[in-house]
C-alpha cells in the first residue's frame, strides 16, 4: 500500500526521498514514537485475529470429541505444530518461561 501511495502521490514520494537524504533529528524524535505506537497496534490487532482464528477453529475439531484426554491431545499437537513452525525447541521454550 505504502508503495502504491508512492506511486500515485509524487509529491509524497519528493518529501519522502528528501526525509531519507536529509533526516530531521527534531522530526525524528516526533515521528517515531507515532510509529513504534501503530506498528504495535498493528501487532496487536493481529495477535487478536490469529487468537479468535484458533478459537473458531479449536471449537470446531473439539466439537466431537468425548474426553478431555484428546481435547488435551488435540491442544498439544496443535501447540507442537506451532513451535516447529517457529523453529522453537522445547529447552529454548521453557527457558523463555513460556509453556506451550
Amino acid at each position: 500500500m505504502l508503495k502504491h501511495m508512492l506511486d500515485t502521490k509524487p509529491k509524497l514520494k519528493e518529501v519522502i526521498d528528501n526525509l531519507i537524504e536529509n533526516p530531521n533529528p527534531e522530526l525524528t524524535d516526533i515521528v517515531t514514537p507515532v510509529i513504534e505506537e501503530k506498528l504495535k497496534q498493528a501487532r496487536m490487532q493481529g495477535i487478536f485475529i490469529g487468537w479468535n482464528t484458533f478459537a473458531i477453529q479449536a471449537i470446531e475439531n473439539i466439537k466431537n470429541m468425548e474426553s478431555v484426554d484428546e481435547i488435551k491431545t488435540y491442544f498439544q499437537s496443535e501447540a507442537d505444530k506451532m513451535k516447529d513452525k517457529l523453529g522453537l525447541s522445547k529447552d529454548n521454550v521453557e527457558n523463555q518461561g513460556v509453556s506451550l
